[in-house]
């Protein structure tokens, strides 16, 4: 019997419209971010979902709640999917980051591993993390179930990235839209990707 797993973003927030970084601001969708999470929803009406886990920031709890009532699931949170603590640059616009941090800046576009910030996680440490917990919810649920993870646009480049063996300099080449779906399943005993970043 084979599954599906979805790994999902969250719904737009005011940060996301400003191009500032959230990383663990526990921020909200905005209007048009809970429009988003009803339309990502609505796309699931027909497919079977046997489970649904979110990190517990507001913003992915606020996309999760409707694809959870249409479902008639519970949310499940873990922890491990929280987005990345960017330390002292969470709530700074990235033009802003630029300006002041131009050397660092470099690094975080193109040297993620390279990249630190005061009060924050490198890029190594929440991608063990988030794998981590991604690989022991996957053990804990068994094969042929089908899953829900609602997450961070962070998280999921850092999780695609570790899937498909990526090294963690090449993150950034991996587009995450908000409340885009990203499909795992199984095949012949393999997880197999098939359909990145699809937006509905």
């Amino acid at each position: 019997m084979s599954g599906k797993i979805y790994i999902i973003r969250h719904g737009i927030t005011s940060d996301n419209k400003k191009k500032s970084l959230q990383g663990q601001r526990n921020t909200h969708l905005n209007g048009q971010g809970l429009i988003q999470a009803e339309r990502m929803a609505e796309y699931f009406t027909e497919l079977p979902l046997d489970v649904i886990y979110s990190s517990p920031m507001h913003r992915a709890m606020e996309t999760a709640a409707p694809l959870a009532r249409i479902k008639g699931l519970k949310i499940n949170t873990l922890d491990g999917l929280k987005e990345v603590n960017f330390g002292t640059w969470e709530g700074v616009e990235m033009s802003k980051l630029g300006e002041l941090y131009p050397e660092q800046m470099h690094n975080f576009i193109a040297a993620p591993s390279k990249w630190s910030a005061e009060g924050a996680e490198t890029f190594a440490a929440a991608q063990a993390r988030a794998w981590a917990a991604f690989k022991n919810t996957l053990r804990k649920e068994g094969n042929g179930r089908n899953i829900a993870f609602i997450t961070h646009g962070g998280i999921i480049r850092l999780l695609m990235g570790k899937f498909l063996e990526m090294d963690l300099d090449k993150i950034w080449k991996i587009s995450v839209y908000n409340t885009s779906i990203t499909t795992i399943l199984e095949w012949d005993g393999h997880l197999v990707l098939e359909e990145l970043n699809r937006t509905v």
